[in-house]
């Protein structure tokens, strides 16, 4: 769904000062050293311009996923003050939501959000694959900050749906919808 030209590599002091807007996005798992990845992906937007900014992974259990996922609350804050908005996904059934609330309350004091997934996959994805289309058509491709994770990052986006790990897609796409999509106006006859 992904085409690595669509993205350009640039150096952080290519990056704005400021951003209009900040979603960090994540999706969970919950084993310890194996299996699926929980991805934290930062996307910011100015103007036009769309910047995959951070991305924090790794194979934690779910007490130390918790942990670094509040470390990393802090961590933007302390980088980009209280603009960035936190976005999860909620799992199905009443557990999934004590969870959710759960971490709310954990991450209190932050501008957190999450709401339950539906539909497949891709067709989650393809909002930020149409959009980093239509870029690269324009000249305009969605930026990657350079970091140790880049490659990680456009390995799993070119690779997707195929590929064995989706996790940073997942976490890119609601991170991405979260922050470009336009908000519901209603019109006053």
């Amino acid at each position: 769904m992904f085409k690595r030209e669509w993205f350009e590599i640039v150096d952080a002091d290519a990056c704005p000062v400021m951003f209009d807007s900040l979603v960090r996005a994540w999706d969970f798992a919950g084993t310890e050293g194996d299996g699926d990845w929980t991805a934290g992906v930062l996307i910011g937007q100015k103007g036009l311009d769309v910047f995959a900014i951070d991305v924090v992974r790794g194979q934690w259990g779910s007490g130390t996923r918790d942990e670094r996922v509040f470390a990393t609350a802090c961590q933007d804050e302390e980088l980009y003050g209280e603009k960035v908005q936190i976005w999860f996904p909620q799992d199905p059934g009443q557990a999934g939501k004590g969870q959710a609330e759960g971490l709310v309350m954990k991450l209190r004091g932050y501008r957190v959000k999450y709401e339950p997934v539906s539909g497949d996959k891709e067709t989650r994805a393809d909002p930020m694959a149409s959009t980093a289309w239509a870029g690269w058509k324009q000249g305009r491709r969605i930026k990657v900050v350079r970091a140790a994770w880049n490659r990680a990052f456009l390995d799993e986006l070119c690779t997707f749906p195929n590929g064995k790990h989706d996790d940073q897609v997942d976490a890119a796409a609601l991170a991405f919808v979260k922050l470009v999509k336009p908000k519901k106006r209603v019109l006053v006859a």
